[in-house]
């Protein structure tokens, strides 16, 4: 049985979210093309590649002790404290620890808060597409429908968001990140107005929050209620630093006990060089330029793909390290990921690009 056939039978009975099977298909062939065939550049790669590497990570080391003992982020008040002030810079708006949920990675804490949905016995929930692959690959497994409030994508022309009017579940991602834009003010107004209506829970996938290619850091999902809100920060994403793993989830006191031991039994204990890492990532961004030089280079790049007519898009990145456009560049054959793994049917011919790609979109820069 090939590998096809047998993913399709894996999840035949779990009917629930129609096109999610063949999605999740186009992402695990992915995975086996871009380890099995050699000599293809994969230009919508996720590694990452920039100047700030030493400087970032400077400093981080352990003790004898932290190398023999359980490390848990949620026993380190110092690195809670460090992110309440980091959102009282950019945000304006405080957390107290019981608000703060760090850990490793934004994987783990989608899968915990699907895990969440999965316990309160929650069946539907609506989402602003697209979503993160692991949010279709969990709520498929677990029988959870999920069905989209708009046929397009919030950063095309004349979109219009279908929010039900009843209490439930929304998921959004913001910002979108395969093209690097941030979710309008005007739709984040929309959705704020409508969670206050219907008392609603929002999940906030903010994987690529906090890099704006501007001086400012405002987050407009932070005017959300904390009492219904759960926002997914990462801290890896927003240095561009994948060799540790942190992220945290902001959410409301009163989950907070039953999302940590949703996620510590899923996920355990982490590395100890990982806390260490967290604080030293916080304190960057409260220093008076964040990492304001991270996003000028990643925006450079950009300017450069453009300029040297090597890539085309309809839709100026202004955050984050990718981009979405057609590669114009007679370059020879790559891997790369197209509208069909976004839910998006408009562009045919564009691509997702990591400008921070390095070796990967070389082609392009020469």
């Amino acid at each position: 049985m090939n590998n096809k056939i047998r993913i399709k039978n894996l999840f035949k009975d779990y009917n629930t979210n129609d096109g999610f099977i063949d999605l999740l298909d186009k992402h695990r062939t992915l995975d086996h093309s871009i380890r099995d065939e050699k000599g293809k550049v994969f230009i919508s790669d996720w590694y990452c590649y920039h100047p700030f590497i030493e400087e970032f990570t400077d400093g981080i080391e352990i003790t004898s002790q932290q190398k023999q003992d359980y490390v848990f982020y949620s026993d380190d008040e110092e690195l809670a404290s460090l992110i309440s002030q980091m959102h009282k810079k950019f945000d304006k708006k405080s957390y107290n620890i019981s608000e703060i949920l760090p850990g490793d990675g934004s994987t783990p804490f989608i899968s915990a808060f699907c895990l969440w949905l999965l316990k309160n016995d929650i069946k539907e929930v609506y989402y602003v597409p697209p979503m993160y692959y692991t949010f279709y690959y969990f709520l498929e497994i677990f029988k959870i429908k999920a069905k989209p409030v708009s046929g397009q994508q919030v950063y095309e022309k004349n979109v219009s968001l279908n929010l039900p009017q009843k209490t439930t579940v929304l998921i959004i991602c913001d910002p979108v990140w395969y093209v690097g834009q941030s979710i309008k003010k005007d739709f984040i107004k929309q959705i704020d107005k409508w969670q206050k209506q219907t008392k609603s829970f929002i999940f906030v996938d903010g994987s690529f929050q906090y890099m704006q290619w501007s001086n400012n850091r405002y987050e407009e999902t932070s005017i959300f209620d904390n009492e219904y809100t759960f926002r997914l920060i990462c801290a890896t994403k927003f240095l561009a630093l994948h060799g540790y793993r942190f992220s945290y989830l902001l959410l409301p006191s009163k989950f907070y006990e039953e999302m940590l031991y949703l996620y510590a039994n899923n996920v355990g204990s982490t590395n100890a060089y990982n806390p260490v890492f967290a604080k030293k990532a916080i304190s960057i961004m409260l220093q008076k330029n964040s990492n304001i030089k991270l996003t000028k280079f990643i925006k450079s790049i950009y300017n450069e793909l453009i300029s040297n007519n090597s890539v085309q898009t309809e839709i100026t990145p202004n955050c984050g390290y990718f981009m979405f456009g057609e590669v114009i560049k007679n370059i020879d054959t790559f891997h790369s990921m197209t509208q069909e793994y976004f839910e998006q049917k408009k562009y045919p011919n564009y691509a997702r690009i990591n400008i921070l790609g390095g070796k990967n979109i070389k082609p392009l820069m020469q």
